[in-house]
């Protein structure tokens, strides 16, 4: 039997006289007005378990009023559940959101558009911006609960990747198969040697230095050499110390006898050749930075980035030597292994401890690498990112990063506007003593 369209009228009405009844129950001393201005103004929605109302970052200006059941809420990155339940609000305001919301089981809920609070009376404006605080409230107390359990959780994490990292190494780095490959490495020239702990002594002046170099043949040999290779591409031979100080400037001299130093003591390999080439930009990038934040000695800092990569090849060598232990060895953290090799070559400590936290800012914070090498690790390691972000190689995580700028005296700044501000146009002022690559990526 068909019903009659005064029945339906019937039902509906008395539908909306529940609807509002159960809603007038939510809002106690709600009056008729502002009531019939609430369902005019509002949009009524039954939405299913699992629908999502909010996405973390989202930017929409809501208010959810809940009806019935219950809306989840959760951090983009885990953690508890905090429910927003019937006769409470849920605001979704301009700014991006920092949650997302979803419902927890089928509910309905009254949509409002802020704009629209206005036409309530002024009494029950007051009413429900008393509950929009208190409803705000209580998210920031379970938001601050939330980032607090996380960081403490971060902080676990955080100590358990640097027990991982650092765990055995040293024993392993000290093992009689590590020592006897180093023992196998030879050694750099005596008169590098020299050269090097001259430059590190704060006593030694430059006249010092220039006159040793000018005095030992195969110094003044092997720079007049490498400076005439097609890495620097000048124009015109360079046949004299004094001439080739005068075009690339001393630091840069003895940056190139380190170097053709390394390479005496290295095999002839690919990968020698990739690290070569690599420490030769970190070196200059080094030095620079020391020179623009006005931390460390530049001439250590560039010592360091020519030098802090040894490691890689005394595990490659390993690998070679001993084929059936090549996936034990790839565990050998290289930093470790290069601070053993310099201190067989009697390389001041310094040097070697710098090398050997090389690679901590990845993984732990300032204060927990030595106070006395803290700046060159630190200069070290922005030297690779910079090096990396010329060359567009892929980042790592770098969650210290600021904290390691901040060692530098650059605190309150990234290291892209470093780069952009201070580093890449003193690089460029340098440019005719930079070796070619370095030179391209600047351009």
């Amino acid at each position: 039997m068909r019903k009659s369209s005064s029945d339906e009228a019937d039902k509906k009405a008395d539908k909306a006289t529940g609807d509002a009844a159960g809603v007038a129950a939510l809002f106690p001393g709600i009056t008729n007005s502002d009531l019939t201005t609430l369902f005019n103004i509002s949009e009524q929605r039954t939405l299913p378990s699992g629908a999502e109302l909010l996405a973390a970052g989202s930017k929409q200006t809501s208010l959810y009023f809940v009806l019935q059941g219950r809306i989840e809420l959760c951090l983009p990155q885990g953690g508890s559940v905090c429910h927003v339940c019937e006769g409470e609000w849920l605001i979704a305001g301009q700014s991006a959101s920092p949650v997302v919301a979803r419902m927890h089981n089928e509910g309905k809920l009254l949509l409002i558009n802020p704009q629209d609070m206005n036409r309530f009376s002024e009494a029950f404006q007051l009413v429900l911006h008393q509950q929009f605080a208190t409803a705000y409230q209580a998210l920031l107390v379970w938001m601050a609960e939330q980032q607090s359990g996380l960081l403490v959780q971060r902080q676990g994490l955080a100590e358990l990747l640097y027990a991982a990292r650092t765990r055995q190494d040293e024993d392993l780095s000290r093992s009689e198969l590590v020592q006897q490959v180093i023992r196998k490495v030879p050694r750099l020239p005596v008169s590098t040697l020299e050269l090097l702990n001259k430059m590190l002594d704060e006593k030694t002046t430059r006249p010092e230095i220039v006159e040793l170099v000018r005095h030992d043949p195969a110094l003044t040999s092997m720079l007049l050499k490498a400076i005439n290779s097609p890495a620097y591409n000048f124009h015109q031979k360079v046949s004299d110390l004094n001439h080739a100080i005068g075009l690339l400037g001393f630091d840069s001299v003895y940056q190139i006898v380190m170097l053709e130093s390394m390479r005496k003591s290295m095999p002839e390999s690919p990968l020698f050749q990739a690290i070569y080439q690599r420490s030769l930009e970190v070196s200059y990038i080094a030095f620079t930075l020391s020179q623009v934040c006005a931390i460390g000695k530049p001439a250590e800092a560039s010592t360091l980035g020519l030098l802090h990569d040894l490691g890689s090849i005394v595990r490659e060598l390993m690998r070679e030597q001993n084929p059936k232990l090549a996936s034990l060895l790839s565990l050998l953290e290289p930093a470790m292994l290069g601070a053993e090799l310099l201190k067989s070559w009697h390389l001041p400590e310094q040097v070697c401890s710098s090398i050997q936290y090389q690679d901590h800012p990845e993984f732990a914070r300032p204060d927990q690498v030595p106070e006395v090498v803290r700046a060159n690790v630190a200069l070290i390691y922005l030297a690779h990112c910079v090096c990396d972000r010329l060359h567009k190689v892929p980042q790592i995580l770098t969650p210290y990063i600021h904290d390691y700028l901040a060692v530098l005296g650059q605190s309150d700044i990234s290291l892209e506007q470093l780069m952009e501000d201070k580093l890449l146009p003193a690089l460029k002022k340098r440019r005719s003593a930079l070796p070619v690559t370095l030179v391209e990526v600047l351009e």
